[in-house]
């Protein structure tokens, strides 16, 4: 009927309304639901809130659509209220106003939370941007100043910065708020409507992360204040205290004996003496002081350093890179600077007062002597009794220290036997002990012989680099040697000797400037390293030390095994001295022994209460000689005899020839020699442009006006001679260029600073090398110390690395070796997790007993031991786990740090093979420069050989690489041995287990039931904090996989990015280089061509003094090499003005339009490239007044425009510059533009300019 049709349509309308509902819910849900994005979230959460604005106002929409559907509805109920339609209706319109309140509530609770959501976001985001910019600003900062100033005004930043981060902690707890209203708009989501917030834990872990930074920031800033206050104030004490010291052993008073001095003047001197050395004694605790202060400074200089760079590395690892690409080459350290100094003061110390001692003792046998005299009357002559006395004196004075020097070494050597006597008693008098005695043979290579053999090796290389500029030089003599024999032969001739001075760079330095900084990036590199090893250590010994304090050692004696040299090596090189250089060599080692002994007799002595039960492990070090280093040595050394013979026969030979060049020489010196000398400074072609182009035009000057004033006197003196000269002399005129090459003082100056600075750094990695040696001793020391054991090894190892050539054939094997140890530590892993899990297993069907049991109503509760014991030793097993667990998060550090080594070694093996590369090009394209500019001056007679010598050395950082596989390899062979043995015990337990036998218990008498309850829930526990470590140590296993990958990927990507941007860099600056040279070279022939046309002029004047053929050939000549040296710069302004085109298409934007046409004249300036109107250019006289005339008529800017007039509209070409029109139609009515050519205008045939050209008529 009609009311059940009309039911469903009002059903069906409220269905249409619940739909848009459920769509927008829908919507509202994708909008909360997925968590935001980490990169873009202030984006993204603002994305969200315009979502919900739009969802808003598609449900205001649906709103009056609803209540419509309402209002028919209520009013179709109270029509039929009995009806079965009614019900359903009624029904529907409950559901869709609960529906639309829903939506409503949710709506309004989503956008409550993005919006809140929004204001933490937009608070973390602040939050990162504060942190990082002070973080920034510590991270640059590496070590303390070494001007005080300097350091005061960077503490008073530090407290400056300190006072603002204050200021901004506003910021974190705003953030903190606004989490609190996250969290609070979350609950309510999830309470009412089961939506859970996704990002509430990362913004709560962000937010503690902020806190944390913001924390370790204020930490790190009053650090560094107070180690800057301390360093301030160690740093004054110890500059004042150095300064006095230094100033008084500077000004130490000489009180030496003269021959002339009498007994009273000795006397005199020596009380002056005596006082002299009591006051440098007193001296020493000032010493001493200066030592201790800067022993402060350096101490805070190394804690600054040290946070500086524990703040790099941690934020490297919060920021996930590596903190090697953009770091700068690190300055040497003030510490190390006060070090040496504190050193060179404690040995100026020391040798001052051994001489003042050393003095004292001269004046009192001077005293003594003077008193054995008698006094007589001298009566011979001063000069006489001076030859007889002063022989007899110095041979006494000679005995006198040659007795002196052996009753020390006789002493010296009676009390280090009688030491020996008193250690061979002590070690007698020991109590009964086991001594287990070991003989260890070691060859050890001599560092005397090593030290003689670098310097051999350094020598012959010297001597032969002189040999070969000897035999060079040779070559060049005997050369002139065959001219000037020749020229003898054929007479006297008469020289005009034409000086030329040429600055030009020294090849062979250039060729040293840039070995040494090689050599000097090199050392910087190395000595990076070695201070981050030295850090590395310093952690690691820390972390021994820690380890080490905690555990109990009972073995008490620690014996301390000195290498030394071989006696025999250095007997030999002591052979070499002389007698009292040998004496006192002697006495200082015995004084060396006796104080070596006298240590071990009190450390014998105090060890010896304690040494009962005790197993000592003795081990003898015997130091041979390396036979094929000292053949090495001797092969050198003859090497070296044999250079040294052959420079010194080139030499003679030299000399002969220089002595035959001088007689020859004198020969024809008989005959009357003119000199003309003309001086031409040329710039270095290294010079700095800016330099050059602010000089040029007052060196044009100067140059020409010489030039001028030159050839004028030349002319006259020329035509002077030449009157003078009779009729009978015949001249051949011969001209000879005598070119004299300076060296650039600026080079010389570069490459002093480059020798003293490759000295510095050397001298800072030896230091280094000592301090990472010492600790690498340390680290040892500590390793092999192990709690709970009596039987001591010091096994003291000494890796002496040579250069093998088949170090890369090794890195691969061992490559391949690491990766089958990988392996096999993976499979042990897998069969250990296998065993684990059929031990507990095992377990579990032991811990099943089948019991029988009697109930009666005796009950006791007894502890279980067998669960005991499970539970001891699941507790072992997690104990076990956990260490594995710390010991995989180390090794995944050391990872992470091989992995920024490796990129920064990377990245600097890149950058030398992309130096040397460059360098290769250059040297090519210089080949080929030169190659053109041979062919281009053919008068030229001068021949270049350009010689390139490659030295192929071996690769450092092959090296490195081999030491850490090596390295790699035996901690992966360690890993897998303790894996094996642990492999082993499970096998074995697995068999003690299966072979236990369940046993059934039958009980009469009474009940033993066993409490279960906490033990049991113990047990799982235990079982699953042991499978959560598993689980923890398989991730961290994964973590160290991952990271390998992405090592391999990085390293990759670093060399081909690097491999590009240097290609970029090297076509940028080869375009820079060439346009400066062609600049450079045009200028340079300019001038040419100015001297030259000079040349011609003078030599035009002197045609009517002397019209022979020389001058005329010669004038020939002249002009001809005027054309070639024109055409020459025709061809170089036509190149350049080609590349100043290319250089202009790329920096101008042209911008063309079809009814604008602007047209602008640049004249360019042919000496500086410098573009100007024709207005400058008319100013400063490059072109005439006719020129600039028609250039500025020719000027134009065209449009075409539309004007409205009495005959309606029309179209005008407008020329912008000078105001004109030009009618279309005008020029159409006179004949100027035809109707077809205006159409093909109209169709984008013709441009603007043709069509302006025809209507102006200026064609």
């Amino acid at each position: 009927d009609a009311a059940s049709v009309r039911g469903r349509q009002l059903l069906a309308g409220l269905d249409k309304v619940n739909g848009d509902l459920d769509k927008q819910e829908k919507a509202i849900t994708a909008n909360l639901r997925p968590p935001l994005e980490q990169s873009r979230a202030v984006q993204d959460s603002t994305e969200r809130s315009k979502d919900l604005k739009n969802i808003t106002n598609e449900v205001r929409r649906i709103e009056p659509e609803k209540m419509r559907k309402i209002q028919e509805c209520e009013v179709f109920i109270e029509s039929v209220p009995n009806t079965g339609s009614a019900t359903l209706v009624k029904n529907k319109v409950e559901n869709t106003n609960k529906k639309y309140d829903r939506v409503v509530q949710l709506l309004s609770a989503a956008q409550e939370k993005v919006e809140v959501a929004t204001h933490l976001e937009r608070s973390l985001q602040q939050g990162r941007d504060l942190l990082s910019t002070y973080e920034n600003k510590l991270v640059i900062d590496d070590t303390v100043p070494e001007d005080l100033r300097v350091v005061d005004r960077k503490k008073e930043e530090l407290l400056a910065m300190g006072t603002e981060l204050q200021s901004k902690r506003f910021l974190l707890n705003e953030a903190e708020q606004n989490l609190l209203r996250t969290k609070t708009c979350s609950n309510t989501l999830a309470s009412k409507f089961q939506e859970h917030c996704p990002d509430i834990e990362r913004q709560e872990a962000e937010l503690y992360k902020l806190n944390q930074r913001f924390n370790n920031l204020s930490k790190q800033i009053d650090h560094r204040t107070q180690t800057l206050q301390k360093a301030k104030s160690a740093y004054s004490n110890y500059r004042t205290n150095y300064d006095k010291v230094n100033q008084f052993l500077c000004n130490i008073p000489n009180y030496e004996p003269q021959e002339t001095d009498n007994i009273q003047q000795v006397e005199t001197k020596l009380k002056n003496q005596a006082a002299l050395l009591s006051d440098i004694a007193s001296k020493e605790q000032e010493v001493q002081k200066v030592s201790a202060t800067a022993q402060q400074y350096q101490q805070a200089v190394k804690d600054y350093e040290l946070e500086a760079e524990k703040l790099r590395s941690i934020l490297d690892l919060e920021n996930g890179r590596n903190g090697y690409t953009n770091k700068k080459p690190r300055l040497q350290s003030p510490a190390a600077k006060v070090k040496e100094e504190e050193a060179v003061l404690a040995a100026k110390f020391t040798e001052v007062n051994a001489v003042n001692k050393q003095r004292l003792q001269n004046l009192e046998f001077a005293q003594s002597l003077l008193r054995q005299q008698p006094e007589f009357q001298v009566i011979q002559d001063f000069v006489q009794t001076k030859k007889s006395v002063r022989p007899v004196e110095e041979v006494w004075k000679l005995k006198k220290e040659l007795e002196d020097e052996t009753q020390r070494r006789q002493q010296l050597e009676a009390e280090i036997k009688a030491i020996q006597n008193n250690i061979v008693h002590l070690q007698n008098q020991k109590p009964q002990e086991t001594v287990v005695k070991k003989e260890l043979l070691k060859k050890v290579p001599d560092p005397q012989l090593e030290e003689s053999f670098h310097k051999l090796q350094q020598n012959l290389a010297e001597e032969q680099r002189k040999n070969q500029v000897l035999q060079d030089e040779l070559e060049a003599l005997k050369i002139r040697l065959r001219v000037l024999e020749h020229e003898k032969r054929e007479g006297g001739q008469e020289y005009i000797v034409k000086e030329v001075l040429r600055i030009e760079q020294d090849k062979a330095q250039a060729d040293e400037i840039l070995k040494l900084k090689e050599e000097l990036e090199e050392l910087r590199r190395q000595e990076g390293t070695r201070e981050n090893e030295v850090i590395l250590l310093r952690q690691h010994i820390a972390v021994l030390s820690s380890e080490k304090n905690k555990e109990q050692e009972k073995v008490t004696e620690k014996e301390v095994l000195k290498l030394q040299n071989d006696p025999q090596l250095e007997m030999e090189f002591r052979m070499l001295q002389e007698n009292k250089q040998r004496e006192s060599a002697l006495r200082q080692k015995h004084e060396e022994e006796l104080s070596f002994l006298q240590d071990k007799l009190k450390r014998l002595e105090k060890e010896r209460a304690i040494a009962e039960g005790k197993i000592t492990v003795k081990e003898v070090l015997k130091v041979e000689k390396d036979l094929a280093i000292e053949r090495e040595v001797n092969e050198l050394r003859r090497q070296y005899e044999d250079e040294k013979s052959k420079g010194r026969s080139n030499e003679r030979e030299k000399a002969e020839l220089l002595r035959k060049i001088q007689l020859l020489e004198e020969e024809n010196a008989k005959v009357v020699v003119q000199e003309k000398v003309r001086e031409i400074v040329r710039p270095d072609p290294k010079a700095e442009n800016e330099v050059a182009n602010l000089r040029l035009e007052l060196v044009e000057q100067e140059r020409r006006y010489r030039g001028g004033d030159e050839q004028l006197k030349s002319c006259q003196n020329e035509l002077a001679a030449l009157k003078n000269r009779g009729p009978l002399v015949e001249v051949k005129e011969v001209i000879k260029e005598v070119i004299k090459y300076k060296n650039d003082p600026e080079t010389e100056k570069e490459l002093q600073q480059l020798r003293e600075e490759i000295i510095e750094r050397t001298g800072a990695i030896e230091r280094a090398d000592l301090e990472i040696y010492q600790l690498k001793q340390e680290i040892q020391a500590l390793k092999d110390t192990k709690p709970q054991v009596h039987t001591k090894e010091v096994v003291q190892e000494i890796l002496q690395f040579r250069e093998d050539p088949k170090t890369r054939e090794e890195v691969e094997s061992l490559r391949v070796q690491l990766a089958d140890e990988q392996m096999k530590h993976i499979d042990l892993e897998r069969e250990r997790l296998l065993q684990e899990d059929k031990v507990r297993q095992k377990e579990e069907e032991l811990a099943q007993v089948k019991e029988k049991v009697v109930q009666q109503e005796v009950v006791k509760y007894e502890q279980d031991p067998a669960l005991k014991a499970e539970v001891n030793s699941f507790s072992q097993s997690i104990e076990s786990e956990l260490k594995q667990i710390d010991c995989l998060r180390e090794e995944l550090r050391k990872l992470q740090r091989r992995r920024s080594e490796l990129e920064r070694q990377l990245e600097e093996l890149e950058k030398e093979r992309q130096a040397r590369r460059e360098a290769e090009l250059e040297v090519q394209r210089l080949k080929i420069r030169l190659n053109e500019l041979e062919e281009q001056e053919r008068e030229t007679t001068e021949r270049v050989t350009v010689k390139q010598k490659v030295i192929l050395q071996q690769d450092p950082q092959q090296e490195k690489e081999h030491s850490l596989l090596k390295l790699e390899l035996e901690e992966e062979k360690h890993r897998r041995q303790v894996l094996q043995t642990e492999l082993e015990a499970l096998r074995k337990k697995l068999l003690s287990l299966e072979k236990m036998e369940v046993k059934e218990k039958v009980v009469f008498s009474e009940s033993v039931q066993v409490d279960k309850g906490d033990t049991e829930y113990e047990i799982q526990k235990l079982k699953s904090n042991l499978e959560e470590e598993s689980r923890r140590k398989r991730e961290l296993d994964a973590d160290i996989n991952r990271l390998e990958t992405r090592l391999s990927e990085v390293e990759f990507n670093n060399s081909k990015s690097s491999k590009e941007l240097d290609l970029l860099r090297e076509e940028n600056h080869k375009l820079h280089l060439e346009k400066q040279n062609l600049l450079m070279e045009t200028r340079r022939l300019q001038s040419e061509i100015e001297l030259t046309a000079t040349e011609a002029r003078d030599l035009r004047n002197m045609t009517h003094v002397d019209s022979g053929i020389n001058l005329d050939s010669r004038f020939q000549a002249l002009e001809r090499e005027l054309d070639d040296l024109k055409q020459l710069s025709r061809e170089k302004d036509a190149e350049i003005e080609q590349l100043q085109n290319r250089l202009k298409t790329v920096a101008i934007k042209r911008e063309q339009r079809e009814n604008h046409l602007r047209r602008s004249i640049v004249v360019i300036d042919p000496d500086t490239g410098k573009e100007m109107s024709p207005e400058e250019a008319h100013v400063f006289g490059l072109i005439e007044w006719n020129l600039f005339v028609k250039l500025k008529s020719q000027e134009c800017d065209w449009e075409e425009i539309s004007i409205k007039g009495p005959n309606g509209e029309s179209s005008v070409i407008l020329d912008r510059k000078s105001g004109r029109e030009f009618s279309i139609e005008d020029a159409l009515k006179s004949g100027r533009l035809t109707m077809a050519q205006y159409n093909s205008y109209l169709n984008k045939e013709m441009s603007i300019q043709e069509l302006a050209v025809l209507v102006s008529g200026s064609n």
